[in-house]
C-alpha cells in the first residue's frame, strides 16, 4: 500500500463525505488509490456498508489542508448516496469507524471541538477553521 513516509500526530480524525453524485464507493477508493500523491483519505465507506481501505493508518493522508492532515493519522470518506438503505449502512459503519480509530490512537470521542482541541472532526469543521470554506456537514453522534 503506498503511503506518504510522514508520520501523522495523533490529533484528530477527519470525516469527509465524497459529494460525487454518481460515483461507488469502490470507485472513489480506486481513484484515491491512482491519486495518492495528492488526495486520498485511509478509508473510504460505501456500497452498503463496505470499508475500502486505502491508504496507510498513522500516515500523512491528503484530504484536508496540510495542518490537518499532518495531525490526523486517519481521514474517513463517506459514500455520498441519494439511496436511504445504501446511506444508513454506510453510515452506521462510518461512525463505528471513526469512533475506533480515535480509541486506537488515543484521540478524544468529541466532534468538533475548537481547532487546537484534539478530537474528531467534520469536514466542514475542516474547512471552516483551517481552509476558510464550508462544505455540507453531516449529523454525527459518538
Amino acid at each position: 500500500m503506498r503511503c506518504s513516509s510522514q508520520v501523522a500526530n495523533n490529533q484528530y480524525i477527519l470525516l469527509h463525505e465524497t459529494a460525487n453524485e454518481t460515483a461507488t464507493g469502490r470507485n472513489e477508493a480506486q481513484y484515491m488509490q491512482r491519486s495518492w500523491t495528492s488526495a486520498y483519505t485511509a478509508y473510504i465507506v460505501g456500497d452498503g456498508g463496505i470499508v475500502y481501505q486505502v491508504g496507510q493508518l498513522g500516515y500523512v493522508q491528503y484530504g484536508a489542508g496540510s495542518y490537518a492532515n499532518a495531525n490526523s493519522p486517519v481521514q474517513i470518506e463517506l459514500q455520498h448516496t441519494h439511496d436511504k438503505e445504501t446511506f444508513e449502512k454506510n453510515y452506521k459503519v462510518y461512525v463505528e469507524l471513526a469512533r475506533d480509530s480515535a480509541m486506537k490512537y488515543g484521540i478524544p470521542l468529541t466532534l468538533d471541538t475548537p481547532y487546537n482541541q484534539p478530537g474528531i472532526k467534520s469536514h466542514l469543521m475542516g474547512n471552516t477553521k483551517y481552509l476558510g470554506r464550508s462544505y455540507r456537514s453531516l449529523r454525527l453522534s459518538f
